[in-house]
């Protein structure tokens, strides 16, 4: 039998995967675990905290740790393997391209859909949450420049602009030769190996 948390993630997965976030709601999610909405809301106390652990668990089945424990490769080379998974590849993937630009354009349009917004945020949560472990890894065997903090802040904002310089269409846009060069040249101001 699962756990009561993990019981109510798979249905709100489930909600999400027929209907979208809209129907993520803390009775729909209830109702389709067969659960009462204050048991749900003891575990998650807010809106926000459901979606980060829904929308975490799809990244997470998503994200793979890679060889990120295996010291016997280059710490940047593994930390690349790992971050290399958020990048988009417009041309292999146009569909996830225009959601990923959806969800970019609520981020910085005030009057955004809010539902975006919510998903938007809850991504940002849950991959900072494993970029996070990853640099624990790294931070552990002596292999990072500044502190975990700084270090996430900068991965993080690295993946955004190669992500962005990825779904741009026109000559802004980079190509995936490019991304990777940018994404192991901002590495070496973070990764001592």
């Amino acid at each position: 039998m699962t756990d009561r948390r993990t019981q109510i993630i798979d249905a709100a997965r489930e909600l999400m995967s027929e209907s979208g976030t809209t129907a993520i709601s803390v009775r729909a999610v209830a109702g389709r675990a067969g659960i009462g909405a204050s048991t749900l809301r003891h575990y998650f106390p807010t809106q926000q905290e459901l979606y980060d652990a829904t929308l975490g668990s799809i990244l997470d089945r998503q994200l793979s740790d890679h060889r990120i424990r295996d010291s016997s490769v280059s710490p940047r080379e593994r930390l690349t393997e790992c971050l290399r998974q958020f990048l988009i590849s417009p041309a292999e993937d146009e569909i996830n391209r225009q959601q990923w630009l959806a969800l970019m354009a609520a981020m910085v349009d005030p009057t955004g859909d809010p539902d975006r917004r919510r998903t938007w945020e809850s991504l940002v949560n849950s991959a900072r949450r494993r970029v996070t472990d990853w640099a624990h890894i790294l931070h552990s065997e002596g292999h990072l420049i500044h502190d975990i903090d700084r270090t996430v802040g900068y991965l993080l904002a690295l993946i955004d602009g190669i992500a962005l310089g990825l779904a741009v269409t026109g000559a802004e846009r980079i190509t995936a030769e490019q991304a990777e060069q940018i994404l192991r040249d901002g590495l070496a101001a973070v990764i001592a190996d």
